[in-house]
């Protein structure tokens, strides 16, 4: 790790490491912090002080985000694990489910497809013994709800690249 190497606190009490220079490359800050509320996060941060590339977010609720961060906002790639064993990988913005992605709820039930504030909003429902239910649910959804049939096979398809993308961001969080 480059930045074990050449660690400079810049935020005394804090362990992590400042921003430095490789090669004439700009490397991200590196920091673990321990919130009051309970949450911590370990990741990167920018000049500005915020949250910014990759990290772990831990919440009180012992819910876990693992991923991309814009100005400390949850956006990006990324994977959710709830505390009750549900699973959201895929697109974040804003930390709301935004974009493709995949949900996994703690009985088995899978939800591929597109989410609007953190809610499905087109894809398929395929349930743990995997089925997609009578009608097949397939198409929009409207409050988390089925409401009318349509063709999501191109979009389950990129709702899968998307999840995948959201697991390679977890993994670069959870390696810093």
């Amino acid at each position: 790790v480059i930045c074990g190497v050449i660690c400079e606190h810049w935020n005394p009490g804090v362990k992590g490491c400042g921003q430095a220079s490789v090669r004439g490359v700009t490397m991200p800050k590196i920091s673990t912090e321990n919130y009051k509320d309970g949450s911590s996060y370990k990741g990167e941060y920018n000049e500005e002080g915020f949250k910014h590339g990759h990290g772990v977010l831990t919440l009180k609720s012992g819910d876990v985000y693992q991923g991309q961060f814009v100005s400390s906002d949850m956006t990006g790639f990324g994977v959710m694990i709830s505390a009750d064993g549900s699973k959201f990988k895929g697109e974040f913005k804003g930390g709301r489910f935004e974009g493709l992605g995949i949900f996994a709820s703690k009985d088995g039930t899978l939800f591929t497809g597109q989410f609007e504030a953190s809610a499905p909003s087109f894809g398929l429902m395929t349930f743990k013994d995997g089925s997609n239910g009578k009608p097949r649910l397939s198409g929009k959804f409207v409050d988390g709800k089925f409401y009318e049939a349509g063709e999501t096979e191109e979009l389950c398809e990129k709702a899968k690249d998307a999840a995948d993308k959201g697991d390679e961001s977890a993994v670069k969080a959870a390696e810093l």
